[in-house]
């Protein structure tokens, strides 16, 4: 067993408890149970914190753009030891790094075996795209995403605890996941929702877990919260938590980053989503006034989404549902 921390201190109590919530759905609950001790818990170190962002962000670049920005083979190694360790659970901060990927066992699994897959095809001279595919299929970008956005909390003081929020699923004997439900909001995840409502990674993380159990495939970016490609438009949310004394400037920031993003990233027929943490309390100026500019609001309430438009997101996981693109109303 290797180990990428020289000294192993003890893990605080609530650090620990807190990241083995976040595991909750995504470890079998007897396997989970019968992890013990402080192994796996430890925070990123400060050693392997700029080997996982190295990896990571050449990764998702080359997955932007495959025929530009080919990464160094040592790039991709740093990138595959990310899900290798979640996949055998050997190192001292595997279970960190799985809750702040929000990853399952097997995907990370898969991850890994096709990373290695890629390195060899580059290092051979042959053609990635199959591979290249299959890391997007498998929504290793995302799960990227989040890993840089725990490293930037963590390096900006904000906490090293895993920014993700537990999924509704659970591992089979063999690690795989089991079959996602099909339509129908009853499906949304109303105890994670709620405990995503103190966090906006959790939010994040949550709201992403819920599109992919529909079918879709949700992206993240360092800017972007969630951009996701609907049956009927594409939509660019973006998540902001609120206090009694910053809610206007949180309004006004999702209002600019929206307008900015859809100009932006050339998505002129996106539809924009200002998603609160928690209802806000001046509804003229944090629900009516985006409103009046065409951008959808809603927050995560004890049911689900709430708001104006929170039906009109739950109807996009209603195996009947349609999507109004003209504008909120």
């Amino acid at each position: 067993m290797s180990e990428d921390h020289k000294a192993k201190p003890a893990v605080d109590p609530a650090r620990r408890q807190a990241i083995r919530t976040r595991l909750e759905g995504l470890i079998a609950p007897k396997q989970l149970q019968s992890i013990t001790g402080d192994f796996g818990f430890l925070p990123i170190s400060n050693r392997m914190s700029p080997v996982y962002r190295r990896g990571a962000e050449a990764i998702r670049a080359y997955l932007r753009a495959p025929e530009r920005d080919i990464p160094d083979l040592d790039r991709i190694g740093d990138c595959k030891g990310i899900f290798t360790r979640v996949a055998k659970q050997d190192q001292w901060d595997w279970a960190t790094v799985q809750a702040a990927l929000n990853i399952e066992r097997n995907t990370a699994r898969r991850i890994s075996s096709t990373l290695a897959g890629l390195r060899a095809t580059l290092k051979d001279g042959g053609d990635p795209s199959a591979l290249l595919t299959t890391l997007q299929e498998l929504g290793t970008s995302a799960y990227l995403g989040r890993l840089l956005r725990h490293l930037d909390a963590a390096h900006e003081g904000l906490g090293d605890g895993a920014k993700s929020a537990p999924e509704n699923r659970a591992d089979n004997a063999d690690g795989a996941a089991n079959t996602r439900p099909s339509g129908g909001h009853r499906h949304l995840n109303l105890a994670a929702l709620r405990a995503a409502r103190e966090n906006h990674e959790h939010l994040v993380a949550e709201l992403s877990r819920l599109f992919r159990d529909h079918g879709f495939q949700p992206e993240e970016s360092v800017h972007v919260d969630l951009f996701v490609q609907l049956k009927w438009a594409p939509a660019i949310f973006e998540v902001k938590t609120l206090t009694a004394s910053n809610e206007t400037a949180q309004m006004r920031k999702a209002v600019a980053q929206l307008l900015e993003y859809r100009f932006r990233y050339g998505q002129d027929k996106a539809a924009l989503w200002i998603l609160y943490a928690s209802a806000p309390q001046d509804r003229m100026m944090l629900v009516d006034f985006p409103r009046s500019l065409g951008l959808y609001v809603t927050w995560a309430g004890g049911e689900g989404f709430e708001g104006p438009d929170g039906d009109k997101l739950l109807t996009n996981f209603r195996a009947s549902g349609t999507y109004d693109t003209t504008g909120a109303s």
